[in-house]
C-alpha cells in the first residue's frame, strides 16, 4: 500500500473514532430523543448541512465550493415545495428531485475533474486553461444547472454565484467559469430528451391487490406513471435491478399472493404498527416514522434532500477534500437518480396497493387471517407546514422509494469509505424546532444517533411501516434495489485514473 493510501486509511479510521465518541456522548446525554442543543458543524441543519436562511439569501460560505452549492441545491428543493416561493413545484416528486440532484452534481463533478483530472469523467473532460479556479467552475456549473431545473428561483442562484466568485482573482475566475458553463451545458444537453417531460395516463385496476388513490385524499391522482421509462443515468435499462414479481403478475396470481403467509405477516404488522392511533407503536417508533418522512412539505422537500443532508454530515465528519466531495456527491446522486427510475418502473409495473387500501378492502382477498377495517387510517406521510393533512403517497407501494433512495446512499457511502462503521448523529428537518405538524403544532428539536450506517438504514426502512404507508416487503426489496445500484455506480463510474 502506498503512502497516500495509508494516510487516507488512517484519516478514515481517526475520523470514525471521532464520530464514535460524538455518538457515545449523544447517547449518554439522551440527545437521541430529547436534544435541545444547538447544531454543530456535522448536524443536518447548519449551513454546512444544506439549510440556508429562509430569506433565501444571506449565508456564510464554507471553504468547500461543492458543499456550498450542494447547500444551494438543498435550499432550492426546500423552496420548490413552498407555495410562497414556487407553485406548482418545478421538480415535483422524489423521482424528479433525484434527477435534478444528479444533473447538478454531475455538472459539478465534471467541472472539478476537468481541472483536477483525477478520475474518469461522467460525460467528457473539458479543456481547462491553466490556473482555472475550481471554485469558480463549481459555482458556474451549479448555477447554470439550477437555473435550468428551478427557473423560478433564478434570483437565489444569481446571488449565490456572485458570492461564490467574490474574492477569486478575475483571470482565474474567468477560466473556471468557462469550464463550469461547458460542464453544465454538456449534462443539460445529454438529459434534454431523456423522457422526463413525457406524460402518461394511468387507469387503476379495480381488483384486489392493485393500487388506487388514498380514500382520505381522493383527488390526489397518480404521480408520474411514466417515470420508469426515463432514460437512466447509469443503468443499462430501467429493468436492470427490477425487484422480483412475487406479488403476482396477473389478478389470479395476485389473489394467491394475498393469501400467502408473507403477505399476511406484512398486513398484520403494518395494521398494528402503522395505525394513526396505534396502541403498540412506541413513542420512539413514532419519532422514527416522522423523522425520516420528508414527503414533499414546504421547506422540507423530498427524500433525496434528506439523504444529501446525511451525506453532508458524513463528508464533514470524514474531512473530505473538495475534489473528494465532488466525486462522492456525484456518485450518491447518480445512484439515487437511477433509484428513482428503477423504483418507479417497479411501482407501475406491479401496481401493488398501499396499506390503507389493503386493510380497508381485506374482505375482498379471501384471506381469513387479514381482517378488514373499513375505518383504518395510517399515521401517514407527514403533511407539514400548512400543506394539508397526513396522507398516503399518490403512487403504488412496491418497491419503496425511501428504501431504494436511502439504500443507494448508504451503499455508496459504505463502498466509498470502505466501512459501514461510521458513527454519526443527525437532526432531521422534521424535528428542527420550526416545522409544524398537520395540526399546526411546532415539533421540538430531535437529534438521533447512529453507531453505523446499517442502523440508520434500518430506521429509514422501518419508518415507512411506522407511518402506515408501506409493507415490509416493499422495504426489503427497495433495500436490495438501492444497494445493487450503489454497487453498480461505484464500480463503473467516476473511477480513479
Amino acid at each position: 500500500m502506498g503512502q497516500a493510501r495509508k494516510a487516507y486509511a488512517m484519516r478514515i479510521h481517526l475520523n470514525s473514532i471521532v464520530g464514535l465518541l460524538v455518538v457515545i456522548a449523544c447517547s449518554l446525554s439522551g440527545w437521541s430523543k430529547f436534544s435541545t442543543s444547538t447544531s454543530w458543524a456535522g448536524d443536518g441543519n447548519t449551513n454546512r448541512s444544506g439549510t440556508m436562511n429562509h430569506d433565501r439569501g444571506n449565508r456564510d460560505w464554507s471553504n468547500d465550493a461543492v458543499l456550498d452549492w450542494n447547500a444551494v441545491l438543498l435550499q432550492a428543493c426546500a423552496n420548490d415545495y413552498d407555495p410562497a416561493v414556487v407553485s406548482p413545484p418545478d421538480q415535483r416528486g422524489p423521482e424528479r428531485t433525484a434527477r435534478a440532484f444528479a444533473i447538478v452534481h454531475v455538472a459539478i463533478f465534471d467541472a472539478v475533474n476537468s481541472v483536477d483530472g483525477s478520475f474518469t469523467p461522467y460525460l467528457a473532460a473539458i479543456k481547462a486553461a491553466p490556473g482555472a479556479s475550481i471554485d469558480a467552475a463549481v459555482a458556474q456549473a451549479g448555477h447554470d444547472t439550477l437555473i435550468a431545473l428551478y427557473p423560478h428561483q433564478k434570483a437565489l442562484f444569481d446571488s449565490a454565484l456572485a458570492q461564490s466568485l467574490d474574492g477569486i482573482p478575475s483571470w482565474q475566475s474567468r477560466r473556471g467559469v468557462e469550464v463550469g458553463k461547458a460542464s453544465a451545458a454538456n449534462i443539460l444537453a445529454a438529459r434534454a430528451n431523456d423522457g422526463s417531460m413525457e406524460s402518461m395516463s394511468y387507469t387503476p385496476i379495480r381488483l384486489p391487490g392493485y393500487h388506487r388513490v388514498d380514500p382520505l385524499h381522493p383527488t390526489q391522482g397518480y404521480l408520474n406513471p411514466m417515470w420508469g421509462r426515463v432514460i437512466p443515468f447509469t443503468m443499462t435499462s430501467s429493468e436492470q435491478f427490477l425487484a422480483p414479481d412475487f406479488v403476482g403478475e396477473n389478478p389470479v396470481s395476485r389473489f394467491a399472493w394475498l393469501n400467502s403467509d408473507e403477505y399476511t405477516a406484512a398486513f398484520l404488522e403494518v395494521k398494528a404498527f402503522g395505525a394513526k392511533n396505534s396502541s403498540v407503536r412506541t413513542a420512539d417508533q413514532t419519532e422514527i416514522g416522522i423523522f425520516w418522512s420528508y414527503d414533499g412539505s414546504p421547506r422540507l422537500g423530498t427524500p433525496p434532500r434528506l439523504y444529501n443532508q446525511i451525506a453532508r454530515v458524513i463528508a464533514n465528519q470524514m474531512d473530505n477534500s473538495e475534489v473528494e466531495n465532488a466525486r462522492l456527491f456525484a456518485l450518491i446522486n447518480l445512484a439515487m437518480g437511477d433509484a428513482g427510475i428503477s423504483c418507479w418502473y417497479c411501482k407501475y409495473e406491479y401496481q401493488f396497493w398501499r396499506p390503507i387500501i389493503g386493510i380497508r378492502n381485506a374482505a375482498s382477498t379471501g384471506n381469513p387471517a387479514t381482517v378488514a377495517d373499513r375505518n383504518w387510517e395510517p399515521l401517514g406521510a407527514q403533511a407539514d407546514n400548512g400543506s394539508g393533512t397526513n396522507f398516503t403517497p399518490s403512487f403504488p407501494s412496491y418497491t419503496s422509494g425511501h428504501a431504494s433512495f436511502g439504500s443507494a446512499l448508504f451503499q455508496v457511502l459504505r463502498r466509498y469509505y470502505g466501512t459501514d462503521e461510521i458513527p454519526f448523529r443527525f437532526q432531521s428537518d422534521e424535528f428542527n424546532g420550526v416545522t409544524q405538524d398537520d395540526t399546526g403544532k411546532v415539533r421540538p428539536r430531535r437529534t438521533r444517533c447512529y453507531f453505523n450506517m446499517t442502523q440508520a438504514e434500518k430506521e429509514n426502512h422501518d419508518s415507512r411501516i411506522y407511518l402506515g404507508v408501506h409493507w415490509r416487503f416493499d422495504q426489503h426489496w427497495g433495500l436490495v434495489e438501492g444497494q445493487a445500484l450503489g454497487n453498480f455506480v461505484i464500480d463503473n463510474y467516476l473511477l480513479p485514473r
